[in-house]
């Protein structure tokens, strides 16, 4: 039998000032992700933490030393899967079996508007 699929495009239109609201709101969430990244690089090359001496440059990604930096800590928290990846997972095992640690990051670190 042969199958077919029919691709259906919507066309959207948008005025100028949709498009303005959708720019600003991506680079303000660009923005956020970059000092993000920072605060994060920053606990990570805490000496009281991992001491991991990262370029602090808000930079990470697949096979960054930053991200390896986050897959060690995960390790260290003994979270599965370990993905190099910082969100909720890593601060919930940080806050649990680190909470000295938790506490540097949640003072000292953490960006008042991430949660």
């Amino acid at each position: 039998s042969f199958n077919t699929k029919i691709l259906m495009k919507k066309i959207v239109k948008l005025t100028e000032s949709d498009l303005t609201r959708i720019v600003k709101r991506v680079i303000k969430e660009q923005s956020e992700n970059y000092k993000f990244t920072l605060a994060v690089q920053k606990f990570l090359n805490d000496k009281r933490i991992l001491n991991a001496k990262l370029k602090v440059d808000g930079l990470t990604g697949r096979n960054s030393q930053t991200e390896k930096a986050i897959m060690k800590l995960q390790s260290m928290l003994n979270m599965y899967p370990v993905d190099g990846i910082w969100g909720k997972e890593t601060e919930d095992a940080l806050e649990e079996n680190k909470p000295e640690w938790y506490q540097i990051w949640d003072d000292e670190y953490r960006p008042g508007w991430f949660s």
